[in-house]
């Protein structure tokens, strides 16, 4: 049961009680007459009757409020219906736990209903007959639901809840052991519910607010190759993935799309279900559900603690989830959670192949074939701010005009990944691309190698790691860019 069903339940609940209140109240004092109590087999009046003696059955008003059960707390509570049995205790930590659903995250707040419901326990009218009642009439033989309070001063009792009286919200009969009468009140209808219920949707049961997600390893049947995503924590311009939240550190380390790896880790931190489906599955229940081979396995750290999520394939607009430590499965719509469900190798990653930047970078040395050509880019501070400066753009003695230089490098980070998990043709690279850096930075020196991997195809290492594949028509176009800024021409990006 979703937490919005269960929670327009209690409302609902509310509401009728209190309707019922109001019309009690605007009959006070119109002709005298009782409220109506629904009797089984009595034809006085509808089926409805008022307190006083029908058909050999005396009802009467505890005029008095009597309870029947006044204690301060509970040790236990059980409840034992067709739903099930369940043993509520509060455990040392405060919190009100169900044996028979150990381990598992529960809505305390339902659990909260029924534990101090069950402190007093007091009751609108008893039914008497000078013949003896039929309990079975009543629902009572058996009873629908039985009630069993231990209390910390060492008070027991026991309740047996019979037939919902149809013209009433939430009144039942009920029967108290050791007394006589059948007796009606209202109990809450969570007194009533089974496992699904009491289960918490929220998968972790961790406060929203506080989640931070740390580190992501992702595996499952649509990552041949698990991923490992780390916060990046490049500390200058220097560093190639200056600037994004996330990087891929194993197999390789690569580039990501920050705008999705925000929405995934955004869903993540609110692993909110729409309903719990099973509660401790069976091998078999695993594989109906599609957790015993997962589409994906999410191991991720939730305010620095490992935390694992298993993700069936999709099915329709829904898809199952279950977390390593909680023995139950949930279900999940796919338009609350549109990234979680397309996870793949691939698509996390930015289709940018390098990004660098212009007052980082000191020297670029290109190598490919007969091309061996150096551009520098001194820096000099300016006299009214030693912390600016002037830049200018050389081929070796040659001063290159600063916009075709800073063309050069929008060419160079426009290479685009054509595919990924390319491998190489030849030990030896196509083009290489030497990247030096201004001092003070925290690196000095890089090399982006681009190996044929395929026809018209070229795998990029950096620093001798990485899996994307650019195409021939990139690499043509920098080529080209760089001959035309060894001669000062023009270069349009």
């Amino acid at each position: 049961m979703t937490r919005n069903l269960k929670t327009i339940l209690f409302m609902l609940a509310g509401v009728l009680v209190l309707v019922a209140a109001l019309i009690a109240l605007s009959c006070d004092g119109c002709g005298g007459e009782e409220p109506l109590i629904g009797i089984p087999g009595d034809t006085t009046s509808d089926s409805t009757v008022s307190a006083g003696d029908h058909g050999g059955v005396h009802i009467h008003e505890n005029e008095t409020g009597e309870l029947l059960v006044d204690c301060d707390e509970l040790e236990t509570l059980r409840l034992i219906s067709e739903q099930g049995d369940y043993l509520i205790r509060r455990g040392s930590d405060g919190r009100l736990t169900i044996d028979s659903l150990s381990g598992l995250l529960l809505e305390e707040d339902f659990l909260d209903v029924v534990w101090s419901n069950s402190l007093s326990f007091g009751y609108t009218y008893t039914l008497h007959s000078d013949e003896g009642i039929n309990l079975a009439d009543y629902g009572l033989d058996p009873a629908a639901l039985t009630i069993e309070c231990k209390y910390t001063d060492g008070t027991t009792c026991r309740l047996f809840v019979g037939d919902h009286i149809s013209n009433s919200p939430n009144i039942y009969y009920f029967r108290f052991e050791g007394r006589d009468e059948v007796f009606i009140n209202e109990f809450d209808i969570s007194y009533f519910q089974g496992d699904y219920f009491w289960l918490s949707d929220d998968i972790f049961g961790d406060d929203v607010e506080d989640v931070t997600i740390g580190t992501i390893k992702l595996s499952g049947s649509a990552f041949p190759k698990p991923l490992t995503l780390e916060p990046n924590k490049a500390a200058d311009k220097s560093d190639p993935y200056y600037g994004s939240k996330y990087i891929i550190t194993s197999p390789f380390r690569g580039a990501i799309d920050d705008y999705l790896v925000t929405l995934l880790t955004d869903e993540l931190t609110e692993l909110v279900a729409d309903d719990a489906v099973c509660v401790n599955p069976t091998d078999e229940q695993l594989a109906q559900y599609g957790l015993d081979k997962p589409f994906a396995v999410i191991n991720h750290q939730r305010n620095g603690e490992w935390k694992t999520l298993r993700v069936s394939r999709t099915e329709q607009s829904e898809f199952y989830a279950k977390a390593d430590g909680v023995d139950c499965v949930f279900l999940l719509s796919i338009d609350t959670f549109p990234q979680i469900t397309s996870l793949t190798s691939e698509y996390l990653r930015t289709p940018e192949v390098h990004v660098r930047y212009f007052d980082a970078m000191h020297s670029i040395h290109v190598q490919s074939g007969d091309t061996d050509i150096t551009f520098r880019l001194d820096r000099v501070p300016m006299e009214t701010d030693n912390s600016l400066f002037e830049y200018f753009a050389y081929c070796g003695d040659t001063k290159l005009t600063l916009s075709n230089y800073k063309a050069l490098l929008e060419v160079f980070n426009r290479a685009t990944a054509v595919s990924y998990g390319g491998s190489r043709e030849s030990d030896t690279p196509a083009m290489t691309v030497t990247i030096t850096f201004f001092d003070g930075l925290e690196r000095q020196r890089e090399v982006i190698s681009y190996y044929p991997a395929g026809t018209r195809r070229y795998l990029v290492e950096v620093d001798g790691s990485g899996d994307a594949v650019v195409g021939q028509m990139w690499v043509d176009k920098f080529l080209q860019s760089v001959q035309a800024l060894s001669r000062n021409e023009t270069v349009t990006p």
